[in-house]
């Protein structure tokens, strides 16, 4: 998971933490823990925020699958 990137895409549409956890439908405190990395992301989720942020293919898998891609 790479956060610093999710935050930028966030910044660059004007998108704050709740924002994003009102799009998924998580609270504030769950969305810290999985920006933090101590909860994962569902598809769901993952889904959520692509579309609220507009988020290309790449930009998804550098975000959510940094790990899994290295």
């Amino acid at each position: 998971m790479n956060s610093n990137l999710l935050k930028s895409q966030m910044a660059l549409h004007g998108k704050n933490q709740n924002d994003l956890a009102a799009a998924c439908g998580i609270t504030k405190g769950t969305l810290s823990k999985k920006l933090n990395g101590k909860r994962e992301f569902t598809q769901g989720e993952i889904c959520k925020i692509a579309l609220l942020l507009k988020l290309s293919r790449e930009l998804i898998i550098s975000i959510f699958f940094a790990e899994a891609v290295a």
